[in-house]
């Protein structure tokens, strides 16, 4: 999300797509509280060279304690128009594709637009990027294929995500001690179907 600040900022302040800087090839990963909830992001960026800028990003987050599945992720480039419309993203892994949901989100500039879709995507999908031999991004007929020494390092991702969506539950209540040492929670004996176990 930082690459689309930076990016948005640049086109308003020198009306041109030419200065935008071309990222240095990296993966950024920190905890981000944010309006939307997220309190983890990553940010990676790949070369484009249909991009008037060179490049394009991916930029992944999550709120792992509070869903332990969902990433979402801005796909996106600097683009003189709007192309990315077809409301699907396919991320091939190691040549299996798998079609995620998308929704456009083109941001206008001076000099054309960032041009991005939002999508949901799972751990399970980042997870398997990390080590996969290959990997591409494909929306509305143009592709991304991302660097294997990049993806590697999503793997501070990953396993901060996994840092972060372990939990022991709530904890269980306790008598409150004006009750009395000897006070116990009322349990329901166990329904055994057919009758009880029977010693062999």
């Amino acid at each position: 999300m930082r690459e689309l600040i930076v990016v948005v900022a640049c086109y308003l302040l020198t009306d041109s797509i030419a200065v935008v800087p071309g990222p240095a090839s990296r993966v950024v990963v920190g905890d981000d509280p944010s309006a939307y909830g997220s309190t983890l992001t990553a940010d990676l960026t790949f070369d484009n060279p249909r991009s008037p800028a060179g490049w394009g990003s991916l930029d992944l987050s999550a709120a792992p304690e509070r869903d332990e599945v969902r990433v979402d992720v801005v796909v996106g480039t600097p683009a003189p128009e709007r192309r990315f419309t077809c409301g699907e993203l396919r991320v091939v892994i190691d040549g299996t594709p798998e079609s995620v949901p998308a929704s456009e989100l083109a941001v206008p500039t001076p000099s054309g637009f960032f041009d991005a879709v939002n999508a949901r995507m799972t751990i399970d999908h980042v997870r398997r990027m990390v080590d996969a031999g290959s990997v591409r991004l494909e929306l509305c007929g143009e592709g991304f294929d991302l660097p294997r020494e990049d993806r590697g390092r999503l793997r501070d991702f990953v396993r901060r995500f996994d840092d972060l969506a372990i939990s022991d539950g709530p904890s269980l209540p306790f008598p409150p001690p004006e009750l009395g040492p000897r006070h116990e929670w009322p349990v329901r004996a166990p329904v055994f179907f057919g009758g009880p176990p029977t010693a062999t």
